[in-house]
Order: structure tokens, then C-alpha cells, then sequence
């Protein structure tokens, strides 16, 4: 994940970034209940881990939904609208000053 990140980064919060938040966590509970259940102190460690890296991850992904949520608040959208190279069409494109 933090792979695609560096490869197509998303300078702005994308919603898609609660659908690697999600398995985080699921991960981190399955993981910490199995430690318990088997009486594994390995796999309980592996767990605690994997909850630092899911609390931070909620954290950021939380931490940047805020931000875009509230920094829309204070733009507007407004309209370019543009020419086609080569052609009399015209398009506008929504954009946030």
C-alpha cells in the first residue's frame, strides 16, 4: 500500500484511502484475538504492531478527510471553460480556486 502511494500519490484525501484503513483494522483484531485464543505472546506482539500501524493510519487518513472537509468550505468552486486545441468546441472544467 505504501507502494501505490509512492507510485500514484494522491497529494489530496481521497475517500479510496478508508478502503486500506478498514483491513488494517480487521487485520489487527484478527490477529490480536488469535494471539489470546492460542496463547501465542509472538502473535499478540505481531497484533499490538499491527494496531500502532492502524491507529496511525486512521489517524492520518481522519487527519486529511478534516482538512479537505473544511478547507471546502472556504472555496468556492468556480468554471474555466476552455478551447479544444484545433477546434471551435468549447468545454468547461469545474475548478477549486
Amino acid at each position: 500500500m505504501a507502494v501505490a502511494e509512492v507510485v500514484r500519490p494522491r497529494p489530496r484525501h481521497d475517500i479510496r484511502r478508508w478502503a486500506t484503513v478498514f483491513p488494517l483494522g480487521m487485520t489487527t483484531v484478527a490477529t490480536l484475538t488469535g494471539g489470546a485464543v492460542l496463547g501465542l505472546e509472538p502473535l499478540h506482539t505481531v497484533g499490538r504492531v499491527l494496531c500502532a500501524v492502524a491507529v496511525i493510519a486512521w489517524l492520518v487518513t481522519f487527519t486529511g478527510l478534516l482538512a479537505d472537509r473544511l478547507g471546502s468550505s472556504a472555496r468556492s468552486p468556480s468554471v474555466r471553460v476552455t478551447r479544444w486545441p484545433g477546434s471551435s468546441r468549447y468545454r468547461g472544467d469545474v475548478m477549486l480556486s
